[in-house]
């Protein structure tokens, strides 16, 4: 059967010849950056190495301290933790031919490492000798706040809200739902209620870049109800 062998010599030389051209790049990728963070989610750059393609190792808390092996490819997803995972906590993000990703699925608050490793897309074979790091800090957002009285003795419905919440960004806007149906916006505030109950007060922020936007305190207003008085009508009749 002539045509076998010459088929299967074909796949030889193909394979060969893909071999020859193959070859680990000297070049490592470079000018990483960090754009587009949030509480969730951030957009990573970097400058081309001399590799066909690249593979982004991400962990969290520390350090990438793992490097990929020649010939293994990996499954990489944008979604942090669900790609393949090389030692203990670095996960594969990225493995393509461009210079960008976007990693979601991140904790507020959190400090991220990110290595670029730089291979030739076949094998493949990985420039694990030379690589560029870079760390980040996803932004994090606490809503809270206290309450008090103007008057200690409670005969005055009026009610002073203290904002406490902490934010490692700027340009928030708060709104207080007091729940008497009257809002309010601004960083600490003060209401006046007409009505005696139990108000659980809400703050709300925005933007909030991903992290939790509302919080309700968990204890309610209370505001004593007061009877209305009624003028009697007599008549001296």
């Amino acid at each position: 059967r002539p045509h076998m062998y010459k088929y299967y010599l074909i796949v030889i030389l193909s394979i060969l010849c893909m071999k020859a051209r193959a070859a680990e790049p000297t070049v490592p990728a470079s000018s990483l950056q960090f754009g587009g963070l949030t509480c969730i989610a951030v957009n990573l750059t970097f400058a081309k190495g001399d590799g066909a393609w690249r593979t982004v190792l991400m962990k969290q808390g520390g350090a990438v301290n793992a490097v990929p092996s020649d010939g293994t490819k990996y499954t990489a997803f944008s979604a942090f933790g669900a790609g393949s995972q090389i030692g203990t906590g670095n996960y594969v993000v990225y493995d393509n031919i461009g210079n960008s990703v976007t990693v979601t699925g991140l904790l507020p608050g959190t400090t991220y490492h990110f290595t670029v490793f730089e291979h030739d897309g076949i094998a493949p074979d990985y420039l694990t000798s030379k690589s560029a790091s870079l760390s980040f800090t996803t932004h994090s957002l606490q809503l809270d706040f206290s309450f008090s009285r103007t008057d200690i003795f409670e005969k005055i419905n009026n009610v002073i809200f203290t904002n406490k919440s902490t934010a490692s960004f700027g340009w928030i806007t708060y709104t207080w739902i007091y729940r008497d149906g009257n809002r309010d916006t601004g960083v600490d505030v003060k209401h006046t209620y007409n009505a005696g109950g139990n108000y659980a007060v809400q703050l709300i922020a925005s933007p909030s870049l991903g992290c939790n936007n509302n919080f309700t305190h968990p204890t309610s207003v209370f505001i004593v109800p007061r009877p209305k008085s009624t003028p009697t009508v007599r008549n001296w009749d």
